[in-house]
């Protein structure tokens, strides 16, 4: 809180006699409050009686007053402006503007103005106390225009004597704004009242303010129909010559700056002054960007443009310049292909062979963009023909390994999942001799075609690129990585592609090439893992790569987690695959290697509690008998994050034959079954303790006839 502000609150309750014993007992002077400035303002706003401010202005040391005034008339209060006015009060001051303009003053009418607090009754107070109308500049009345506040700016020319040309200059303004504001139709009585003013001046709507435009510039910059026409209108009525080569700050002329607004009625309307006058645009002429009429128009997609200044050109006997490109490497044929305009593309063709042009299609702009590849980039397959034949036409060989930060056609056809594309492009460099760059282009991720086509699943594509290598005497790189360390045959796999999968090894195979089957990827996720997740429905994937690890002598990873905890035999007990389950018992009982079976992953799950969780009594036979073989004691008390554990699934899936595995099991190991009350309600548990009652009968049972059979062959 500051020093004024404080005060404030000290005496805002307080009458006039209870004011002045607070500033005789406290000693308040105005130097040490920064002249109560703040102060008077705020007890002005707060309607402070006159006697109160009264008493405060004459504890001033200095009485100027600037801000309090212009806070009193701001507010309309013109009893409490007269009395600081009366002490002394500096109406033609100025207060420094905290907000928009750092540095700089305004005075009272500017500063009402841009708060939009000017009103008839606070301009004529101010205009009747002496202020220096000299002040209110031409800025202060143009804001008043747009205000549309006529009556204050005809109030203010009706006190103040300017000098003739800036008076009038003002006025038409304020015509024009009338005119065009309110949507009047123009009268030659109207036009004599913009054309002539006391002594029959004619304005020149081609000179050039303080900004460096003229006013004809600025209608056409602001997209204005109807004050072109009436600048047109008023040319024409008095002879006047526009400035058609005017140019803005940016190097652009009038007739560009319409093009870029779009606006085809302004456009005609410039073309048939200019017509009138003999006068023909250089429509080739470009901008400080680089930028011209023709390639502004197919930025803006604007076909009816496009044939309009193609017409023009005819017309004038203009070749357009169709290869000219912007300082950023567009030209009209890569504008067209980034905005997908095939008609566009025709209209340039045809303009093109007609006057003897050759198209560069294979020019790249600064980003490295070019139209072979935008149009694969769009799956715009028309385009991509277009060209191709356009090409063909003019025999000319197409770029089709140019890059883009890391993309080229192949790979982006592949990656927008465009098989026929693809094709074209393959069948291109077939027939032009072209190598495709099939290992070395990589994107910003590192994918290339082959892998790129994998992770689409596009077989399709997969068997054109090993055709296409093949017949080319290529060698594709199978286990280069992507970013993600990703690669094909992983990706394959994962997309659960068998034949994909096949694929790939079978060429690997017939390459020679040794595939790094137990590579992991940025997730931990390795092809067995793999292969072991998508074996719910059967356990094809899992024998192939087994038979692949076989016989190229690789002894794959069983016991490898990723990530989060998982390896294979949790995945495959995870799917309900019995078949993957044995595959895998299988598999390490040949490579010699001994399954882990009581691993937990990151969710606390683990084998034995997943078959049971998924109803599966064969996986859990299989887990067993598998554990009593390699002599492993399984955990079958564990709880996972869900604090789920075997006895309770099987119970809650009211499966008795598992119950009975796992009493058995207890039995056999001397483990402790965890049955536990807090665990089940009361109907749950008696079902449970009836299971396990059963259980163990049949297991007492089933142990004396075993141990009577074994009796009776000792005797």
């Amino acid at each position: 809180m500051n020093i004024e502000q404080q005060l404030y609150e000290n005496i805002e309750d307080k009458d006039l006699k209870e004011l002045k014993e607070y500033f005789i007992v406290n000693n308040i002077k105005s130097e040490d409050y920064c002249n109560f400035n703040k102060t008077l303002s705020t007890l002005i706003e707060n309607n402070a009686s006159i006697e109160i401010i009264r008493y405060i202005i004459e504890q001033q040391y200095d009485k100027e007053n600037i801000e309090p005034l212009f806070t009193s008339v701001r507010l309309n209060k013109f009893k409490v402006a007269n009395t600081l006015l009366m002490y002394g009060a500096n109406i033609n001051g100025k207060i420094r503007n905290t907000h928009n303009y750092k540095g700089k003053t305004r005075n009272i009418v500017k500063y009402l103005v841009d708060s939009n607090k000017l009103n008839y009754d606070n301009l004529i107070y101010i205009i009747n106390h002496d202020f220096n109308m000299n002040l209110i500049t031409e800025g202060v009345i143009l804001n008043l225009i747009k205000q549309k506040r006529n009556d204050l700016v005809n109030c203010i020319f009706k006190f103040n004597q300017y000098k003739d040309k800036y008076v009038k200059l003002i006025f038409f303004n304020i015509f024009l704004f009338d005119i065009y504001g309110n949507k009047k139709a123009l009268s030659t009585k109207e036009i004599n009242k913009i054309a002539f003013y006391n002594d029959d001046v004619v304005f020149n709507i081609n000179e050039r303010n303080n900004c460096g435009s003229s006013l004809f510039l600025k209608v056409i910059s602001d997209n204005n129909f109807e004050l072109v026409k009436l600048f047109i209108h008023y040319a024409n009525a008095l002879n006047i010559i526009l400035n058609l080569e005017e140019e803005d700050d940016f190097g652009r002329k009038l007739f560009l700056i319409a093009i870029e607004n779009n606006d085809m009625n302004i456009i005609k309307l410039l073309i048939k002054y200019a017509d009138s006058r003999d006068f023909i645009f250089n429509i080739n002429e470009k901008n400080r960007f680089g930028n011209y009429p023709l390639l502004k128009a197919f930025e803006n997609s604007n076909l009816d443009l496009v044939k309009f200044l193609l017409t023009y050109a005819e017309t004038h006997r203009i070749i357009l310049n169709l290869n000219d490109n912007n300082n950023f490497g567009y030209y009209p044929l890569l504008f067209a292909t980034v905005n997908n305009n095939l008609d566009g593309i025709k209209l340039l063709i045809d303009y093109a062979n007609k006057n003897k042009i050759i198209l560069d299609i294979n020019k790249q702009n600064k980003l490295k963009a070019y139209p072979l590849l935008i149009s694969i980039k769009n799956k715009s397959i028309s385009i991509l023909k277009l060209l191709f034949d356009y090409a063909n036409d003019h025999d000319i060989i197409l770029n089709i390994n140019q890059n883009d930060n890391g993309n080229y056609p192949l790979l982006n056809a592949i990656k927008s999942n465009e098989y026929e594309m693809v094709e074209l492009l393959i069948d291109y460099a077939m027939e032009n001799e072209i190598i495709l760059n099939l290992n070395e282009y990589k994107d910003n991720y590192d994918n290339y075609c082959l892998l790129e086509a994998v992770e689409k699943n596009d077989i399709d594509s997969v068997r054109l690129i090993i055709k296409y290598a093949k017949e080319n005497e290529i060698v594709l790189n199978l286990n280069d990585k992507n970013k993600y360390k990703s690669y094909p045959l992983l990706g394959a796999i994962e997309r659960r592609n068998i034949n994909l999968t096949k694929l790939i090894i079978n060429y690997a195979n017939k390459q020679d090439i040794l595939l790094e089957i137990n590579e992991k990827d940025e997730s931990g996720n390795f092809p067995l893992l793999k292969a072991a997740n998508c074996s719910r429905r059967d356990s094809k994937m899992l024998k192939l790569l087994i038979k692949y690890g076989k016989a190229n002598e690789v002894v794959l990873n069983l016991n490898d987690k990723n990530n989060v905890g998982d390896y294979p035999l949790l995945k495959a007990v995870e799917n309900n695959s019995i078949d993957g389950v044995k595959a895998l018992i299988k598999y390490s009982k040949a490579v010699g290697i001994t399954l882990t079976i009581n691993e937990k992953n990151k969710q606390g799950d683990y084998p034995l509690l997943k078959a049971i969780e998924n109803n599966n009594t064969e996986n859990v036979y299989l887990l067993i008998k598998y554990a009593n073989k390699n002599k492993i004691l399984l955990t079958i008390n564990d709880k996972n994050k869900e604090r789920l554990y075997p006895l309770i699934l099987a119970n809650k899936n009211n499966n008795y034959e598992i119950i009975k595995l796992l009493v058995e099991y207890s039995n056999d190991h001397g483990i402790e079954l965890n049955i536990s009350k807090k665990n089940y309600d009361d109907e749950t548990y008696a079902s449970l303790l009836k299971n396990i009652k059963r259980a163990r009968k049949e297991y007492n049972i089933k142990m004396n006839s075993a141990n009577s059979s074994r009796k009776k062959k000792l005797r």
